[in-house]
């Protein structure tokens, strides 16, 4: 995973939830009464980022390295510290005692005094490991501890909307992991009584292991027309699953080109219930979505996205730059008693500003003449971070708006007034506009600049946006649908034909059709919750009808 992505968290909820736990949130790394090294063995869970126990999380925050399965989703990984070292493990570089393999440099690591993490993915099948590696570790002396996650088997089963003790009284149920090897899978279990001794079975295994694992059950006693369901990737928007019998799974499975790892679930009672597989329900399940926002804003799309079963795809078509010129922001800035109103338009230009005014040492106090208006819920909310109220917020979310409730809050003279407008390099004029028709003395200062993507981003857009791996494109600002027809070329608009296009507001579905863009979704109201909502709303009536 890129560093770069991390930002994407920086402002978001996941940020906040990070400092409600404790976990550092820059750098730590102080050298000064630095703790005796030691191991924390952590279990990622299923799949979903937001299974993980806070205490894991926690640990993950306070870890100088970090030692992770090729299967741990890589937003779990943002959890970890902005300069902690992110070392990927690969399949097989396993065995304890070996030289260079990842126990020996868990051990090494260790010895020299960092806090260590070993992050593992439920669904890897590898928890018997960490025992091992665990002892390893004990016998050189070295201090661990053993995080455990949820289990991939309740996981599934949960987010399956199938229950293997659902019933009075209650069902038995046995756990197994399977090898992965007919034959090992033979010798390792007593096949004769296990069989038939619960009324179901959870098996991790992998996808190919299958038929021989359901020809031992029927073999010794298991009636073939027991139900089966199999999972795979339990708990993510990627779930898929297969439901069959013992006789004919391992079929299904294979035309279903289900891959590995997979959870079964074998028994009468693991039989689907009508309306219970909740997951696969929700309006944008298994739904890829391109989120464009510049890094620092994708986090609270992202996460309204994967609340409603979407998976977002963060690839960033906008870069935030200071201004080209800091004069006259700082200017400003330097002269904020002078002014009567500051206006504000996005969460952007306030950041850029308060950034401004603590590099000049000073802080909220220098608003203290000033009315604030700013353009919207998200705009004021950004305000409301470093202490600021905002008094006036128009009901539609354009420049047009918050222009008209200024001039109203002065009862139609802004004569004399003096007005800091603080926004982005390339705006619309239509707000500075009509203040100065109404006698208003505006500065429209650039605060910063939206810089289209870097060469490798343009390259990643083109790959995704051409390869057709897109359902969703979103676009919260008329730089973006700029930036990506730029990436596209001429034949960009009909790249995205494929693609449900929704954008955030009538601004930048404008500055799309422009393009020739076919707008499918714009966002009532103009916020990122309003535009998951709309999107959420388009997809529930695009939905086949199913006739039960």
């Amino acid at each position: 995973m890129a560093r770069a992505s991390r930002g994407a968290y920086n402002a978001s909820p996941h940020r906040r939830r990070l400092r409600a736990i404790g976990r550092p949130t820059g750098d730590c790394k102080s050298g000064m009464n630095k703790p005796a090294g030691k191991v924390y063995f952590v279990d990622a869970g299923p799949g979903d980022p937001e299974l993980v126990p806070l205490r894991a999380l926690r640990r993950l925050g306070e870890a100088d390295v970090v030692f992770h399965d090729t299967l741990v989703h890589p937003d779990v990984l943002l959890y970890c510290r902005d300069d902690a070292e992110l070392r990927r493990v690969e399949t097989g570089d396993q065995t304890p005692g070996g030289q260079g393999n990842t126990v020996q440099r868990l051990l090494e690591a260790a010895r020299s005094g960092l806090m260590v993490a070993r992050l593992r993915c439920a669904q890897s099948l590898a928890t018997a490991q960490d025992l091992a590696d665990a002892e390893y570790l004990a016998r050189a002396g070295i201090a661990f501890e053993v995080i455990p996650g949820v289990a991939a088997t309740s996981a599934a089963m949960a987010y399956a909307g199938v229950s293997p003790t659902h019933g009075q009284p209650p069902a038995s149920v046995i756990c197994l992991a399977a090898t992965g090897s007919a034959e090992r899978d033979e010798r390792a279990h007593d096949w004769s009584k296990l069989a038939t001794a619960s009324q179901a079975l959870a098996i991790l295994s992998t996808a190919p292991a299958l038929g021989s694992l359901m020809r031992l059950l029927i073999r010794h006693g298991r009636p073939a027309h027991t139900p089966v369901v199999v999972i795979h990737k339990a708990s993510l928007p990627s779930q898929r699953r297969v439901i069959g019998s013992l006789s004919d799974i391992a079929a299904r499975v294979a035309r279903a080109k289900l891959a590995s790892p997979t959870i079964t679930l074998v028994g009468d009672l693991v039989a689907a219930k009508p309306g219970l597989d909740w997951y696969s329900r929700l309006p944008l399940f298994s739904q890829r979505v391109l989120v464009t926002r510049p890094a620092h804003q994708s986090g609270a799309l992202a996460q309204a996205l994967r609340d409603q079963g979407a998976l977002p795809v963060i690839l960033p078509a906008v870069r935030l730059l200071p201004p080209s010129d800091r004069g006259p922001l700082a200017a400003a800035v330097g002269n904020l008693a002078r002014y009567d109103v500051l206006a504000v338009t996005s969460a952007n230009g306030v950041r850029a500003l308060f950034a401004e005014l603590e590099r000049q040492g000073g802080d909220a106090r220098r608003l203290s003449r000033c009315q604030i208006a700013a353009i919207g819920p998200a705009t004021a909310a950004t305000l409301r971070e470093y202490g600021v109220r905002a008094d006036v917020v128009p009901p539609e979310h354009r420049g047009e708006a918050l222009a008209q409730a200024l001039i109203e809050r002065h009862a139609g003279n802004l004569r004399a007034k003096r007005i800091l407008l603080a926004r982005a390099a390339v705006a619309r004029e239509a707000l500075p506009q009509l203040l100065r028709a109404a006698g208003g003395l505006v500065d429209a200062v650039e605060a910063y600049r939206a810089q289209p993507p870097d060469a490798e981003q343009v390259s990643e857009l083109r790959r995704l946006l051409r390869g057709g791996s897109i359902d969703v494109v979103t676009f919260t600002a008329s730089s973006a649908v700029r930036n990506v027809m730029a990436a596209l070329g001429d034949a960009g608009a009909s790249e995205l034909s494929s693609s449900t296009v929704a954008c955030i507001g009538p601004i930048t579905a404008e500055t799309a059709r422009d393009f020739g863009i076919k707008v499918d979704v714009s966002a009532q109201p103009y916020t990122t919750q309003g535009l998951v909502a709309s999107l959420c709303s388009f997809m529930a009536e695009r939905a086949p009808v199913v006739l039960e």
